[in-house]
């Protein structure tokens, strides 16, 4: 689940990714994954829900190899099924840590492109 701010709307992005992991060597692994997504968007007072599809690629780079510390970055690309077929392009570095999931510290940007042709950073 992923909130979205902007002066004037609010999103919420929620995805079910199934994902395939590759060993690339013991420091590196990769993995792709595809699934659908939920979207919730509050613009101007007005709410709207959406199905989307979703494809990103994680990359995993570990110094040690003992998959204890290391280093993560995901890009990605969503389509909208709703009207006007909204695509975004975003991306996530972090670095993950092996004893908790939920805990991470990264950075992330994001694209958006709408039916008007308009594009937007968030």
């Amino acid at each position: 689940m992923s909130p979205f701010y902007t002066s004037k709307s609010t999103e919420w992005d929620t995805d079910l990714v199934f994902k395939q992991l590759w060993t690339i060597s013991r420091k590196a692994e990769f993995m792709l994954g595809v699934g659908p997504e939920w979207v919730h968007v509050r613009q101007n007072g007005k709410v709207t829900n959406s199905i989307s599809g979703e494809i990103a690629g994680d990359f995993m780079f570990w110094p040690t190899g003992k998959h204890r510390f290391g280093w993560f970055l995901e890009p990605a690309y969503d389509y909208s099924f709703a009207g006007g077929h909204q695509q975004s392009i975003g991306w996530l570095a972090r670095n993950p840590s092996s004893s908790s999931l939920a805990c991470f510290a990264g950075l992330s940007s994001r694209w958006m492109s709408g039916a008007a042709g308009n594009r937007e950073r968030i």
